[in-house]
């Protein structure tokens, strides 16, 4: 395969150079006998499966966001007017709305940090009664 050598190839400019970069050495570096060598199918796979996460995490956030809306009709109402306000009825939202769709932009946040699509921090709960800037944080309440 062209451009496979060390000395044929230029910096990585994206994740996909990278993974070419890394086709037939050994996964592990300090592995004399190269037992196991990546191959093709080793980068397809890993490929595929960032592709179908990508899917997946953007789908299930899009469903929990729309599911606590319904759950919310008071937040649903609010964020119809907010569109119809800014956007109106008769056109899509364009990219240049949403710096115009502040309630919105807290709606997902706020979604997110309800249903995180990858929860990178351990979860904390709170160790007693407390109240913080004027909430009260109930003992054993889920903080993330």
């Amino acid at each position: 395969m062209q451009g496979t050598d060390v000395e044929d190839r230029k910096p990585h400019r994206n994740f996909v150079d990278v993974m070419i970069s890394m086709l037939n050495q050994p996964m592990n570096p300090y592995d004399k006998d190269e037992t196991y060598i990546i191959k093709r199918k080793n980068i397809q796979a890993i490929l595929l499966d960032m592709i179908a996460a990508l899917f997946e995490t953007s789908a299930v956030a899009t469903i929990w966001a729309f599911s606590e809306i319904l759950r919310h009709p008071r937040v649903m109402v609010a964020l119809q007017h907010e569109l119809e306000t800014v956007v109106g009825r008769n056109r899509l939202v364009e990219e240049s709305d949403l710096s115009k769709l502040t309630y919105l932009d807290m709606v997902v946040k706020e979604s997110l940090r309800l249903h995180p699509v990858a929860p990178f921090l351990v979860p904390h709960e709170s160790m007693e009664d407390i109240v913080i800037n004027g909430y009260f944080i109930q003992k054993k309440s889920r903080i993330s």
